[in-house]
Formats: C-alpha cells, structure tokens, sequence
C-alpha cells in the first residue's frame, strides 16, 4: 500500500488488528477486505463466504497473499470504492 502512495494516513488512526484469525473473521462477517495468505483462506474462498477481489494479480512477495472479502462487503460503500480503486492502480 505504501509504494501505492495510500498509505497517507498517521500510524495511529484506523484499526489494527494482530490476529490473522481475527481479520479473516471480520471479512467472513462483511465488515472489510483481508490481505491474507491464500492457503489461510482457501476453504472460504471454495465456499463462497469469501471471494478474491483481484485474482489476476501477483505481487512479487516470497509468500502469496491475496485480498478476499465477503461477497456481501461489495455492496458496502467504503468496501466496493476501494476494490474499485485497488483494481485502478498501475501493476
């Protein structure tokens, strides 16, 4: 996000959560979207409690990450403007 030029923000404001458990649960939940490691989230992913936002992408990361949400976060304002400005970056 940072080489983006997103992360604009002070460090302290917006939520942080430490628990890898803990922020695939609030995507399953619709509250947001995950960068998460696929093989963390690939029963849901299969279900359909969770879709890969931008599955033609690849960062070149030693480990593969993806960004999931719950299908139903896409109707969320705040969700769907950042998949679409997400999905707008140059790769």
């Amino acid at each position: 996000m940072a080489r983006s030029g997103a992360n604009r923000l002070p460090i302290e404001r917006g939520l942080k959560i430490n628990s890898t458990a803990a922020v695939i649960q609030a995507a399953v939940a619709a509250r947001g979207v995950a960068l998460v490691r696929k093989a963390l989230v690939a029963q849901e992913l299969d279900s359909g409690r969770l879709v890969h936002l931008l599955p033609d992408v690849r960062w070149p990361v030693k480990w593969a990450y993806y960004i999931v949400a719950a299908p139903k976060a896409l109707s969320r304002y705040e969700v769907a403007a950042f998949h679409v400005w997400l999905a707008s970056r140059p790769r």
